[in-house]
């Protein structure tokens, strides 16, 4: 009995394996294999694949975020989970695939076709990809994986900046195709990435409104809260602002994305009394929290911007001057800081300090940076004003020493030298700092020292200590 039983496992072992007999017990084998023997773990190395990915993804909360977390820097992290879930997934359709007559028996193949398609769109290899999803989409009886192929060749179609293609594709799955829920999110979403970079915010918002009523994913309906309430600054409806910010901090997120929530709805308003208070008090508060010690300069800017609004420059620019000098690592921050006070003392005919916050933004800017020539241009007109304001000042205080007694006009003199061979040595400390990458060295405060508005001459020192002069 036993011998018998062998052998007949042997038979059922040897015809299972066959791929080209299109029988119920082979189907039965070889899907069962590629479910738990190459499937299961494929998926697996692709979700942990794309989790790497999202975790290295760093948001700039400056710019309007992107609805998904891929940046190019981020895929190096999942490329070797990724390479396994291709292999796996490979191995499966080399040992599985039971093609028959064109006809594909074993179903659970086209969800290997579908990892591999999915990898390869988060290791940005998109044309592969696209490649893959149109087979998926040709080959395939199950339609509700053609439809999830055809979504994820448009997702392609938009990161290869192939717009004009991706319209006519959208229009072809919502007229042809049957989209699940979570399909119908996924269309929706693809739609307004689309929107937003035909810069159609309006029509980008409520695309994404759908978004979230039909996705289950907690993040990704806070993300998009987020994005919302960026769109809707950008056109000016600064209640949807405030109140979708408000949902994103509701939902409780990681700390950077509730911290500039809560920085983005002080630009929401015009601000009455109350509003004014109460969000005033929340940023003091922030500001002395010790968590948000590396975020002060952004709290500052966001303060010194509402006191802006409210009229009120002189605490303005208090905030202002507090953000440059409390910038520990975001030099971004920083130019934003010296470049808006540089704004406010030129609008306030204070054009040396103009210049002078001005020089700083430029010091500290690539070329790559958005504002360069606009900031360079104005560097370069400040100096000009500047220079003529100082020859300017300096002339008025030679007029008024010039009618000093004698032994008073040799004191302040005498004073004065003193004065400035006591900054030279401050100076050369100063310097010394700013050589090395110190994130922490203040340009405003070294050119103020540098070029003191009252005694500096426009060939750069004071007449009575400039040798040349005398």
């Amino acid at each position: 009995m036993c011998y018998y039983l062998k052998i007949l496992s042997f038979l059922f072992f040897f015809i299972s394996c066959s791929t080209q007999k299109d029988v119920a017990l082979n189907r039965f084998y070889h899907q069962l294999n590629t479910k738990y023997n190459a499937i299961f773990y494929a998926n697996q190395h692709l979700q942990e694949g794309v989790k790497k990915i999202k975790e290295a993804h760093e948001d700039n909360y400056k710019q309007l975020l992107t609805i998904n977390q891929h940046t190019l820097q981020s895929v190096q992290t999942g490329q070797t989970d990724l390479d396994r879930a291709i292999e796996k997934a490979t191995l499966a359709i080399k040992k599985h695939s039971m093609d028959i007559g064109g006809v594909e028996k074993n179903k659970l193949i086209d969800d290997a076709y579908l990892i591999i398609g999915q990898a390869k769109f988060y290791k940005k290899e998109y044309t592969p990809a696209i490649n893959t999803f149109n087979y998926i989409v040709r080959s395939s009886n199950n339609v509700k994986i053609q439809t999830e192929a055809a979504l994820w060749s448009a997702r392609c179609l938009f990161q290869q900046d192939n717009f004009e293609v991706l319209g006519r594709n959208l229009q072809i799955i919502e007229e042809e195709y049957f989209l699940n829920k979570a399909q119908q999110a996924v269309f929706f979403e693809i739609k307004a990435e689309l929107a937003i970079v035909s810069n159609d915010f309006t029509s980008a918002k409520t695309l994404l409104l759908n978004t979230i009523s039909l996705t289950r994913s907690k993040e990704k309906k806070t993300r998009i809260f987020f994005i919302l309430g960026q769109l809707s600054l950008l056109t000016n409806e600064y209640k949807d602002a405030y109140d979708y910010f408000k949902e994103v901090i509701k939902k409780n997120p990681e700390y950077e994305m509730v911290f500039n929530a809560k920085l983005n709805q002080t630009k929401t308003t015009s601000f009455d009394k109350d509003s004014f208070e109460k969000l005033s008090t929340e940023l003091e508060k922030m500001i002395l929290d010790k968590k948000n010690k590396e975020y002060r300069d952004q709290i500052y800017f966001a303060l010194g911007n509402m006191q802006l609004v409210n009229l009120d420059t002189i605490s303005a620019i208090s905030s202002l001057e507090n953000s440059a000098k409390s910038s520990l690592y975001n030099e971004e921050q920083k130019i934003e800081s010296h470049y808006l006070l540089a704004g406010i003392f030129w609008n306030n005919k204070e054009y040396i300090k103009s210049y002078n916050h001005c020089d700083s933004a430029y010091r500290l800017l690539n070329s790559e940076n958005l504002k360069y020539e606009e900031i360079k241009n104005m560097r370069k007109n400040s100096k000009m004003v500047a220079d003529y304001y100082r020859v300017i000042t300096v002339n008025d205080s030679l007029i008024n020493l010039a009618t000093l007694p004698v032994d008073e006009r040799n004191k302040i003199i005498d004073d004065y030298i003193e004065t400035l061979r006591e900054q030279e040595e401050s100076l050369k400390l100063v310097e010394k700092a700013s050589s090395g990458s110190n994130p922490n060295f203040n340009s405003y405060e070294y050119n103020k020292q540098t070029q003191n508005s009252l005694n500096i001459t426009s060939t750069g020192g004071w007449y009575f200590y400039n040798a040349s002069a005398i």
